[in-house]
């Protein structure tokens, strides 16, 4: 299993963009990028995944502090 995502970016330490994948999909497929969404909007629903696709266009600044950050590299 590898770490894929689907947005990379701003969004490389946001917790629902990233998730396991196998290796095969995630290097081999490009991310496999169809069946990715699927699997996310199963996981978490079609108004999270809006979401994060409308933070991928965001800078960074507009969502997350310092502080959010911080808690990522503490967790």
């Amino acid at each position: 299993m590898q770490a894929g995502h689907r947005w990379h970016g701003k969004l490389d330490f946001d917790e629902i963009n990233i998730n396991a994948q196998c290796a095969g999909c995630n290097k081999w497929k490009q991310g496999n990028l169809a069946k990715y969404d699927d699997y996310l909007i199963e996981k978490y629903g079609i108004e999270v995944w809006n979401d994060l696709y409308k933070r991928k266009n965001q800078t960074g600044a507009e969502y997350r502090t310092v502080e959010d950050y911080q808690a990522i590299i503490d967790k």
